[in-house]
């Protein structure tokens, strides 16, 4: 009659649903024997060998299989001493100058930029980190490479560059500096205490805004040794500057 055969539709229905779950467990057990990577790159390390039983992955012994990167960005990692990393910015230009074992022209020369910096120095280098994105989807680059590179800081045209050493600080009452001066010595040997504008300096070079003219020639070093309006004598000539 109809009662019996909807009964026996419901258990029918039922023993299919019961054998859908049962295949599904049984997918989900047969997806074990079956690893696969979540994204593109290259396997850096592995470290199970054919044959090595497998824990689950929230058990307590678990440990990873393989180490695997994505190599087709990299980040390049710089870092800058303290005199340079004052004035790093994002943006600023970088060149690969050269890189272990690679000598690729479309590697080495290629305009990059700074993506990020780190704004703090470490405790022990006292150096700043500095990282910039490179396309490798060429994969001319490997994770662990190492090299050479060039970061533009700040960019003067037509101004004088002088040796730091050349640079005399100004002292105020309290002990700070509040200025700098050189001893520039014109055509006719003639020394002049000349007050200068310092648009950036380090440890090798300064360079200078107002106060000097492009060619001047000043005394690089031991300026406490010549005064103002001195007239240098023939063996002093070349040897100061």
């Amino acid at each position: 009659d109809i009662e019996v055969a909807e009964a026996r539709l419901r258990r029918t229905v039922a023993q299919l649903e019961v054998e859908h779950a049962e295949l599904h467990r049984r997918e989900l057990l047969a997806a074990y024997t079956h690893i696969e990577a979540p994204f593109d790159g290259l396997i850096t390390a592995r470290h199970v060998d054919p044959g090595s039983f497998v824990e689950p992955a929230g058990g307590e012994n678990a440990t990873a299989l393989f180490e695997l990167v994505n190599t087709n960005w990299l980040r390049l990692v710089m870092f800058l001493p303290l005199a340079d990393a004052v004035s790093l910015k994002k943006g600023d230009s970088v060149t690969l100058v050269s890189l272990q074992g690679l000598d690729d022209p479309s590697v080495l020369g290629a305009s990059l930029s700074i993506s990020r910096t780190s704004r703090a120095f470490q405790k022990g280098s006292r150096m700043m980190r500095a990282e910039t994105d490179f396309n490798n989807e060429d994969r001319l680059l490997q994770p662990g490479d190492y090299g050479v590179a060039e970061i533009v800081l700040e960019v003067f045209e037509d101004l004088p560059v002088i040796p730091a050493t050349a640079l005399v600080a100004r002292m105020a009452a309290d002990g700070a500096v509040e200025g700098y001066y050189v001893m520039r010595v014109d055509d006719n040997h003639q020394v002049w205490r000349s007050d200068v504008e310092v648009l950036f300096k380090d440890n090798s070079v300064a360079v200078i805004g107002r106060g000097l003219d492009t060619g001047d020639r000043v005394i690089a070093e031991n300026q406490d040794q010549f005064s103002d309006q001195q007239r240098l004598q023939p063996n002093q000539i070349d040897s100061s500057y």
